[in-house]
């Protein structure tokens, strides 16, 4: 029996991968500029001053069930909503490291 822990992207359809990728876009968009304010509040910043490295942005994306709480993905499919609560997160990664470009430098 599969550990429920481990599911890998690779047992998503591509629309499911899809999806997941457009949920994480709407979940920065939501969260985006909140976070962006706090960083900027912490490091003594005008808002518009500061950034984040992409493993940042993904982790915060990534973090406390936001693209379900978010953006309601519990009205998913089973396999979609399984591999955010439960997916492998280096897979997650992979497929989010094409979502968010890096900003550090800018």
């Amino acid at each position: 029996m599969k550990k429920i822990k481990d599911i890998r992207a690779s047992s998503l359809t591509v629309e499911q991968r899809k999806e997941f990728k457009d949920a994480a876009r709407r979940t920065w968009q939501s969260i985006g500029f909140d976070v962006l304010n706090a960083v900027a509040a912490a490091e003594g910043m005008d808002v518009n001053r500061v950034s984040m490295k992409r493993a940042e942005v993904i982790e915060v994306v990534l973090d406390a069930d936001n693209m379900i709480t978010n953006w309601g993905l519990v009205n998913l499919e089973l396999a979609l909503l399984e591999f955010c609560r439960h997916g492998n997160y280096e897979d997650k990664i992979r497929l989010l490291n094409s979502v968010f470009c890096s900003t550090e430098g800018m």
